[in-house]
């Protein structure tokens, strides 16, 4: 998989919302994102709303948990969301789940370890693995 920059992602997103609204004829838009995509969306959506006439309402919340601002579970109250954006193993759950209609992927994000020169690698299969050994200097 290829690591997408910021910039991409971000033409990426507008290029939905703004596909996306052609089809839509309400004035405003109900939009829930999880943190991740945060900095994109907010750098977008002030463009969007001035080009499309459209206005974004957006809520926040997590792509998983059992908190009552989670985005499962307030799809699952019911709460009237238009476009939801967040992590793509919990969007894909909710499209086999027939609660959303499509899924796309906005953008990939990878994590990396740095490791200094000639040290052991980490185990990354875990998060114990990730942590540091209590005998080991910081």
């Amino acid at each position: 998989m290829r690591h997408i920059s910021l910039k991409v992602a971000r033409l990426l997103a507008f290029a939905v919302l703004a596909a996306w609204s052609q089809f839509v004829a309400a004035a405003e838009i109900q939009v829930i994102s999880s943190g991740g995509f945060a900095a994109a969306y907010r750098a977008l959506a002030p463009d969007f709303e001035q080009q499309s006439g459209h206005k974004l309402i957006t809520a926040w919340g997590p792509s998983m948990g059992k908190t009552p601002q989670a985005i499962p579970n307030r799809i699952d109250r019911g709460e009237p969301i238009d476009v939801v954006i967040m992590v793509g193993e919990a969007l894909d759950q909710l499209v086999a789940k027939g609660l959303i209609h499509d899924g796309r992927t906005l953008a990939l994000s990878r994590i990396g370890v740095a490791v200094k020169a000639g040290a052991a690698k980490p185990d990354l299969s875990t998060v114990a693995g990730l942590r540091p050994n209590s005998d080991s200097s910081r």
